[in-house]
């Protein structure tokens, strides 16, 4: 409904600006025949033709911070092409098993283990122990799976082959039926704490974040209220202290049917 009526918003607006300027041109140039029908003609071809510009889906757009110098792009894409730091949700016992209901291929978490540590989960945990060594988690019990639970937003930091990647526990798990699901509260603990974490590691890179909550955790929030909640919690840490220059929000682009960037901008521009 929205889209509409941006749409109709958009047509009116050119049938008036040209019709203005039809009006104009009546006035300074009477030697021409402005009430000729081709000029009504041409006053709706152009309309058209800027309303099918304006409803144009964009694929990807630039949103200002507003009082800070940061840069936030959002895009359809995948977020292992390219340059620059990459976030990875994952959930809170850092799992490293591929399948068996604890790490899911499909996942982003699943996706980092099969494509950038060739599916070698010995090494996974090796990183992940390494680099949360000085923590002291609890120790839970189940049946497989690594067994150190950590706090939501804890985030380990891995160099591999010259690309700097961020793990951010997101989800908790139930131990039972190993089930993903995470909380509004839980998703904007996870992204304060994510940012602190950028802001330390990133060293002022490019920094791909995908849309956190949108996959498996089961927020339950709509795309755009959770880009929305990731634009806002950026913005009150980067007006507190600086994270990056530049964020790019990568969303996967099977979800392009649910997200409207045009109206996004609109918005927020």
């Amino acid at each position: 409904m929205e889209k509409i009526k941006k749409i109709s918003g958009d047509g009116f607006k050119a049938l008036g600006v040209l019709y203005l300027l039809i009006r104009i041109g009546d006035y300074y140039f009477p030697h021409y025949d402005f009430n000729d029908p081709c000029w009504f003609f041409a006053v709706v071809i152009l309309s058209i033709i800027y309303v099918l510009w304006e409803s144009t889906p964009y694929s990807q757009i630039n949103i200002s911070l507003p009082s800070t110098i940061s840069k936030l792009k959002i895009k359809f894409g995948d977020i292992f092409e390219g340059d620059g730091l990459i976030v990875i949700p994952v959930n809170e016992f850092f799992d490293s098993e591929i399948g068996g209901g604890y790490v899911s291929e499909n996942s982003l978490h699943g996706k980092f283990i099969l494509q950038i540590l060739n599916g070698d989960s010995v090494r996974f945990n090796g990183l992940v122990d390494e680099s949360l060594k000085d923590l002291s988690p609890p120790f839970i019990k189940r049946t497989g799976g690594r067994r150190r639970r950590y706090p939501i937003g804890t985030v380990v930091k891995m160099d591999i082959n010259g690309i700097r990647y961020l793990l951010v526990a997101l989800s908790r798990t139930d131990t039972t039926t190993l089930k993903a699901s995470a909380t509004l509260e839980e998703l904007i603990t996870c992204l304060q704490r994510l940012w602190e974490a950028v802001r330390n590691y990133s060293e002022g890179a490019c920094v791909k974040v995908p849309l956190i909550g949108s996959g498996l955790s089961g927020v339950g929030l709509p795309y755009q209220d959770l880009i929305h909640i990731t634009r806002t919690s950026l913005l009150e840490a980067t007006k507190e202290k600086q994270v990056t220059d530049e964020i790019i929000l990568v969303i996967n682009p099977i979800h392009k049917a649910e997200i409207d960037l045009n109206l996004i901008k609109e918005r927020w521009l």
